[in-house]
């Protein structure tokens, strides 16, 4: 198979970009419409970059968090109990 002197994917790439920086900064007032869906297409992923920091924060941390206090009322509710019990023997 013959090497290209060249990858495909970064001139693909680079193609993308300068065509993507053309229609958004260019002077026609037809491709503000493609300036405005970029704008809302990096809002869209600043949405879910920020919804998956927050999943994050919720998974890694909040989760155990919620475990720990949950199994720390158990106990307490456990020794309650029994002392109730041990009140009412006597």
């Amino acid at each position: 198979m013959a090497q290209t002197p060249y990858n495909l994917r970064a001139v693909g790439l680079a193609v993308a970009v300068t065509v993507v920086l053309f229609l958004a900064y260019a002077p026609h007032p037809l491709l503000d419409l493609a300036h405005n869906l970029l704008a809302l297409w990096s809002f869209a992923l600043l949405i879910v970059a920020l919804g998956t920091l927050i999943w994050f924060f919720y998974w890694f941390f909040l989760r155990r968090l919620i475990r720990a206090r949950r199994i720390a009322n158990l106990r307490l509710k456990r020794l309650m109990e029994e002392r109730d019990e041990d009140h009412s023997r006597l």
